[in-house]
Formats: C-alpha cells, sequence, structure tokens
C-alpha cells in the first residue's frame, strides 16, 4: 500500500491552501481517507461551508460532500469542476448538501437530498443516480428519482433567506418555498444542508400537540423567529 498522501499533496489536488486544508481537518470538517491503489483516492467533507472546487476529472480522485455548502458566490458561477473555466471535474457524490453555482463533472455517483442553484452536467449519464433533489431546467443528468422540478410542478423554485455567507439565514429555505421541496427529502423533510434538522417533521409535530392541548376555540399560529 502506497503511503497516504501529504497535505501539501491533497492541497494541489482540491486547489485549496494548505493552511486552508489544515484548519479544515482541524475542525474535523474534512477527512482524508486512502484506500490504496491508483483509483483509491478519496476525498471527504463533512458539515462544512466550502468554497468553489477545482478538482481534476482524470486525477483518479472521488469527491464526497455530507451535510455541506458550495459556494461560488454567485449563482451562475462555476462551484464544482476541474478549473475556473468549467471543465469537467472528478466524480462526485453529495448528501444533504446545497450548492450555489455551476456544476460540470465527468460522473455524478450520488446527489440525495440536494439543492442545485444552477444547472448541473455530468459527462456519463449510464452511471450514477440523483434523488430527492432539486436539478434546475438545463442540467444533464444521469436518471433522476423524484427530483423537483418534475411534470407535476414545472415552475417550483426554492426561495432563500440569504445566499450571501455570514448572514443568519444563509442557505435556509424560507415559507414561501413550495411544499414539494420544503417537504421533497426521501424522510418527508427539506431538501438542502439544513435537511438534517427535520423541521418540517418539527413544525408538524408542534402542531399536533397544539391541537391537543388548546382550549376550546382557540387557535395558535408559529412565528419564527429566524
Amino acid at each position: 500500500m502506497k503511503p497516504p498522501l501529504t497535505a501539501a499533496e491533497v492541497a494541489k489536488v482540491l486547489e485549496i491552501a494548505v493552511p486552508t486544508l489544515n484548519d479544515l481537518v482541524a475542525a474535523k470538517k474534512l477527512r482524508i481517507l486512502y484506500r490504496g491503489g491508483r483509483s483509491g483516492r478519496k476525498r471527504f467533507f463533512n458539515a462544512a461551508e466550502v468554497g468553489a472546487l477545482h478538482v481534476i476529472g482524470e486525477s483518479d480522485v472521488t469527491v464526497k460532500l455530507e451535510d455541506c455548502i458550495v459556494d461560488a458566490t454567485v449563482e451562475d458561477g462555476i462551484a464544482f469542476a476541474a478549473d475556473a473555466a468549467g471543465e469537467a471535474g472528478a466524480e462526485i457524490s453529495l448528501e444533504d448538501c446545497t450548492v450555489i453555482g455551476r456544476v460540470n463533472t465527468r460522473l455524478m455517483r450520488l446527489a440525495s437530498n440536494c439543492i442545485f442553484t444552477a444547472p448541473v452536467t455530468a459527462g456519463r449519464r449510464q452511471e450514477g443516480c440523483m434523488r430527492f433533489s432539486f436539478v434546475p431546467e438545463g442540467s444533464i443528468t444521469p436518471r433522476r428519482f423524484r427530483c423537483q422540478p418534475d411534470s407535476a410542478h414545472p415552475q417550483v423554485l426554492p426561495h432563500f433567506s440569504s445566499l450571501r455567507y455570514g448572514e443568519p439565514g444563509f442557505c435556509q429555505l424560507r415559507t414561501a418555498t413550495p411544499r414539494v421541496i420544503r417537504e421533497g427529502a426521501s424522510d418527508g423533510g427539506e431538501m438542502g444542508v439544513l435537511h438534517p434538522l427535520l423541521q418540517p417533521q418539527r413544525e408538524t409535530n408542534l402542531r399536533i400537540r397544539l391541537d391537543e392541548y388548546l382550549r376550546f376555540g382557540l387557535r395558535a399560529g408559529l412565528i419564527y423567529a429566524t
């Protein structure tokens, strides 16, 4: 088995600074695993907010993101590709993520419970799957399962409280967002990075309890603090 890659080598592949890489690892937002063999390199981001990722398409690297925000800073910028020009990047898998910007990959292995704000392009459509995700019109993807928009809801769009990093409502879905997105994840939760909060289920449970305990003739409403 080959020795693990150094921080400098990983940073070169991901095109991020070594200090930034070390900070992510120290904060447990990036896990670097090495399985051995030329095709066995994987890079995992977990619960992180990262900028645009440039990963060379033929670099034998697989990028996996869980509970992450990938922010190109503008909705139609390049969020994931091989380079700033937008060439097809490495194989990628995403779960419970919000991606602000375009994605161009040679292989979308999996996208589950995700929101993409701009078109997604996958070079190999015969492999991979996208499920329970919002995939904008104009995307070229592998097979989809219960994604939005669909034939029954062709005009739906996610509405965010903010897409500006640092603001309290960053990537938070507004209540004006259609229910097929706010409750469109695999377990009935919302799509995107805030899916693990299970907000729709919590709201439903609260309404049920309020109806059980309120006195006859009274009605309760929910006022969101943020």
